[in-house]
Order: structure tokens, then C-alpha cells, then sequence
């Protein structure tokens, strides 16, 4: 072998129209800064439908990182300046043209009768029924506390008309609420995009709804739960409801499909109204419905992002 046939054969084997080690170093760096998807796989391979490669199995230094459509510079320059464009402040302000987002980490209130940043309305019915902010310096938790009647309840709602059929949205809870095991000091608590926190949270008065539900006269794990026209659609999430603090999220992809995630695993995927009208927001209820024992949920922080159509 003379001098320089290992760069010749290495040569044949790289993506044509861009340098090796640029495609990966591009390809790793949007990946890391998560706003890119990418594929590994053998140079001249092919991909079926499904993203599965076809061929031989190839030898390590005949593999090859390509970005999946969205870097398409030829050159390590040109591709940080797009990675930068994703991710600067400027990007950030572009993206408000196209969606809005809303987080609450539940911090003291400034304005009286409203609750966190965002400014929830508060709603408590009942003999000790509250939403009672706990604000620590490092965040802050609000506590739905149902109170001492068999009717008691406790809320929160940030406007409950802000959404219409399905749109693109993601929204994310994370809480805490230990199971009713006594069967005659029962609760209900719903929390997602719903219609009311004034109804029965068992019921299909809440809809039009895309929600998580605990209702233990139903099941005692978490129930994913849809409200469509007054029809309750549920999904048993499998997942038990304990003590501890999870991440509930609901992404509507506005084609007319809702997914439901419990912390990291996705749960369950459930058909919404994508031609509906009836209007709904975001809003949680915790409520008693009978005995005299209080319930609780402890809510850490709340987020949504909505797609806008413009």
C-alpha cells in the first residue's frame, strides 16, 4: 500500500458532497443541544419505511452520523451558525410568532385572590376546603385541601376557554396525591384541559375534556380520560396512584390524537373531537364525595405550550 491509500479508501467511504468528520461533529452538536433528530447508520445502506436499515453489517469506520433534513450545511462554520440560530434569545423570540408557553413554578403571589406566577383563580367550597400556597426560596407548592364535608372541593383554574377542537399543545403537571383507601371517605381529582372545575369530576360535565383522571369508584390506578360530546372515553393508564410526585403530560397533536405520558412512558393514546367547537382550557379539582376525612394533592409546577395557526 503506498502513501495515502488509507485517505483514498477512507474517501469512498464517506457521505459524497460533505466532509466525514464535519457531518458527525454538526450532526453530534445539534443533537446534544436537542433541537435535531439524526440517524446512524452504513454508508450506502438503505432505510425502509420504517427507518430499519437494509444491507451487510459494515465495519465501524464505515458507519456515518447524518442529520435527519435539518442541518444542511456543508461546512463545521455554517453549521454552528444555524445550531446558534435555534438556540440563541433572538430564536426564542421568533418562535412567539408560532406558539406561546406558559410554566409555573408556583411562587408567591403578588396579586390578592390569585395564586403563582401565571395567576391561577383559586376555587375551595366547604368547611376547611383551600388552595394553600407553600412557597419555599428554591420554588413553591400549592396544597388543594378538600376540608371536613363530604362536599368539599378545591381548585385551580388558569381560564377554561382557551382551546377549541384539538389543537397542537403539550401540557405538563407535576404533583402529588396519595390513593382514597377507605371506601367510605371517597374523592375524585381530575386535572388536564377541561370545560369546568365546578363539576362532578367523575362525571362528563368536565368536557369537552383531555385529562387525567383518579377515580377510585372506577379503577384504582390513573385513568387516562377524554369528554367528547358528553361521551367518556377511558384509557387505564396501568399506573398505580401513591404518594410520590409524578409527571402527568397530555400532548394533543391536532390531527385528532391525544397522548398521555406518566413520567417518561407513554400510556396510552386516545382519539379527541378534532372538529369540535365547544371551548376548554386548563384547570385541576380535587373533591370529596362523601365523608367527613380531608383529601390532598400538592402541586410542584405546571406547563403548557400551544401551537398557534398563524
Amino acid at each position: 500500500m503506498t502513501e495515502g491509500d488509507g485517505d483514498q479508501h477512507d474517501e469512498a467511504r464517506r457521505p459524497r458532497g460533505v466532509p466525514r468528520r464535519a457531518v458527525l461533529g454538526g450532526a453530534l452538536t445539534a443533537a446534544a443541544a436537542g433541537i435535531v433528530g439524526y440517524e446512524v447508520g452504513a454508508a450506502g445502506a438503505t432505510a425502509d419505511d420504517d427507518g430499519a436499515g437494509t444491507g451487510a453489517p459494515a465495519e465501524a469506520s464505515a458507519v456515518a452520523v447524518v442529520p435527519k433534513g435539518e442541518l444542511v450545511a456543508d461546512d463545521v462554520q455554517a453549521a454552528l451558525v444555524d445550531v446558534y440560530g435555534r438556540t440563541s434569545a433572538l430564536a426564542r423570540l421568533e418562535d412567539l410568532r408560532v406558539a406561546y408557553e406558559l410554566v409555573d413554578d408556583f411562587p408567591p403571589s403578588a396579586g390578592t385572590g390569585r395564586v403563582g406566577a401565571l395567576g391561577w383563580t383559586p376555587v375551595a367550597s366547604g368547611a376547611g376546603a383551600a388552595v394553600e400556597p407553600d412557597a419555599p426560596l428554591e420554588g413553591g407548592v400549592v396544597r388543594l385541601v378538600t376540608g371536613t364535608t363530604a362536599t368539599g372541593r378545591a381548585g385551580l383554574h388558569l381560564g377554561l376557554d382557551q382551546h377549541e377542537g384539538a389543537p397542537v399543545f403539550t401540557m405538563q403537571w407535576r404533583l402529588r396525591h396519595t390513593a382514597t383507601v377507605d371506601p367510605d371517605e371517597p374523592s375524585a381529582l381530575v386535572f388536564g384541559a377541561l370545560a369546568s372545575i365546578d363539576a362532578d369530576p367523575t362525571g362528563p360535565e368536565v368536557g369537552p375534556a383531555v385529562a387525567w383522571v383518579h377515580d377510585p369508584a372506577r379503577s384504582p390506578k390513573w385513568i387516562c380520560r377524554v369528554v367528547v360530546d358528553g361521551e367518556v372515553t377511558d384509557v387505564d393508564s396501568k399506573r398505580v396512584v401513591d404518594d410520590r410526585f409524578h409527571r402527568f403530560t397530555i400532548a394533543s397533536d391536532g390531527d385528532g390524537l391525544a397522548r398521555f405520558t406518566f413520567d417518561d412512558a407513554e400510556v396510552a393514546s386516545v382519539p379527541v373531537d378534532k372538529e369540535g367547537r365547544a371551548r376548554y382550557g386548563q384547570g385541576i379539582v380535587l373533591a370529596k364525595t362523601a365523608g367527613t376525612s380531608p383529601r390532598t394533592v400538592e402541586l410542584d409546577w405546571f406547563y403548557l405550550r400551544r401551537e398557534l395557526p398563524r
